[in-house]
């Protein structure tokens, strides 16, 4: 998809278009006219834009009350979520991949309302979790790449552990060969804390690994 979205429809014309990914176009600096127009969309991935930038382009224009999953991808400038995604209250999972120089999760996810999964990945540098209480609505916890915060996680003894002790299905998981898979197969994933669910994702993750899948 080019920066100008030349090669699609426009936008005001999609009413009923439910998924949509603008991810990974270097040249793009902002998003395109008519997102607005999108009442039905309820899965977006978005990011991975122009290194250049040092902020997310507006998501302000996003229609969000229909929106269930939302993706963000980040780059190397980034060192904040766009503070536009705390107004989303109906996204019930949300994926952060790839924001190395974020450090901590702001309060504000308390904000998204409906969130119950959150995703975490290759988030180099970050440490720190929002409070209990901002994750209070939360039922998984997956932490993929995250050394940092990883340590900072581990059940009983690790300094973020009290912040996530309530989520019934919390799992922890890194893989050092993770960066030759491609990340979207990992999303269809059904990662639990039963150990026959652990053994089945070890066993995808290794076809995967190994080109089987």
């Amino acid at each position: 998809m080019g920066s100008n979205f030349e090669e699609i429809e426009a936008f005001q014309d999609l009413h009923s278009l439910y998924s949509l990914s603008i991810a990974y176009d270097k040249r793009l600096m902002d998003l395109p006219d008519g997102l607005d127009c999108l009442t039905r969309l309820k899965y977006l991935c978005i990011g991975g834009f122009c290194e250049e930038l040092d902020t997310f382009p507006s998501l302000s224009s996003i229609q969000h009350t229909s929106l269930e999953t939302l993706e963000l991808f980040g780059w190397a400038k980034l060192n904040s979520l766009p503070e536009d995604i705390q107004r989303f209250t109906a996204p019930r999972e949300l994926w952060i991949q790839n924001f190395d120089q974020i450090e901590a999760l702001p309060e504000w996810l308390g904000y998204l309302s409906s969130l119950q999964k959150l995703y975490l990945y290759k988030c180099m540098n970050l440490m720190y979790l929002p409070t209990a209480g901002a994750m209070q609505h939360l039922t998984k916890l997956n932490i993929w790449q995250c050394p940092k915060l990883k340590d900072r996680c581990e059940k009983g003894s690790g300094a973020e552990w009290l912040k996530i002790a309530h989520i019934p299905n919390e799992v922890s998981m890194v893989a050092a060969d993770l960066d030759r898979v491609n990340f979207f197969s990992l999303r269809d994933l059904n990662l639990g804390t039963k150990e026959e669910d652990q053994s089945l994702t070890k066993e995808v993750l290794s076809g995967v690994l190994s080109g089987g899948r």
